[in-house]
């Protein structure tokens, strides 16, 4: 063998030549994912951003609807309280009204009545009397009364002199009488004048003690040239 004509020959690569060309190569697929996924941005981002533009806009508009529709309910509310109120008040003066009305009425029943009763085809003449007593409570203490005086037997005739009555009762277990100055709260107060032709209605008020309870009303009538005259009511029927 020829040992100065080798078969073999150890041929020295370029090493700088190969890591160009792999960076080259690995730079084109970074700059070709950036291309893809600049793409898929471009493609993609603003038809997201519009249809999120889209819900936002309908978002909106149904909030400014549904505002607007509490708005009106509101409102209407609003009457409709008003409404309410004007109806409450309505009612309450009615029933005011008709309650009223109810009192009126029967005042004029009675007053009907007592006509009848005095001047009617079947009325009988009557000398100078108590024809009622009527005490309506004023508060816990207090009442006001309407004593009603007539005579019919001489239908010319004046009738005129006094009036005082006194309230029988109990209290703390005991019967007890209130005269005419107990129940006025003065030892000089004077009886009540009258003076009348048929009939005539005598009123005021009158205090109670405190824990006396009213059974009957005992009324006086002192006239000039006529007897003391006389009448008891029961207070279960005078007071109302």
């Amino acid at each position: 063998m020829n040992s100065s004509n080798p078969q073999y020959r150890i041929v020295l690569g370029r090493p700088a030549r190969r890591t160009w060309q792999r960076a080259a190569w690995i730079t084109g697929w970074v700059l070709s994912l950036l291309l893809v996924a600049g793409g898929m941005w471009m493609l993609g981002g603003p038809s997201s951003q519009l249809e999120a533009h889209r819900q936002l806009q309908a978002a909106r508009s149904g909030k400014a609807k549904l505002q607007n529709e509490l708005d009106q309910l509101q409102r209407r509310m609003v009457v409709l309280q008003q409404s309410d109120r004007i109806s409450r008040a309505a009612n309450l003066d009615l029933q005011d009204t008709l309650t009223q009305r109810e009192i009126q009425i029967a005042d004029l029943r009675s007053d009907v009545e007592f006509y009848a009763r005095l001047v009617g085809p079947t009325a009988q003449r009557t000398d100078l009397t108590v024809f009622s007593s009527k005490f309506t409570e004023r508060d816990a203490a207090s009442f006001d009364y309407r004593i009603v005086l007539t005579q019919t037997l001489n239908r010319g005739a004046i009738s005129s002199g006094q009036m005082q009555f006194s309230l029988e009762g109990t209290r703390a277990g005991r019967r007890e009488v209130l005269d005419w100055a107990q129940l006025h709260g003065s030892r000089g107060v004077t009886p009540q004048a009258f003076s009348f032709r048929y009939f005539q209605e005598l009123s005021g008020s009158v205090a109670l003690p405190p824990g006396f309870t009213p059974q009957r009303v005992r009324v006086s009538l002192q006239a000039p040239e006529r007897a003391p005259v006389q009448r008891e009511f029961d207070w279960s029927t005078a007071s109302g």
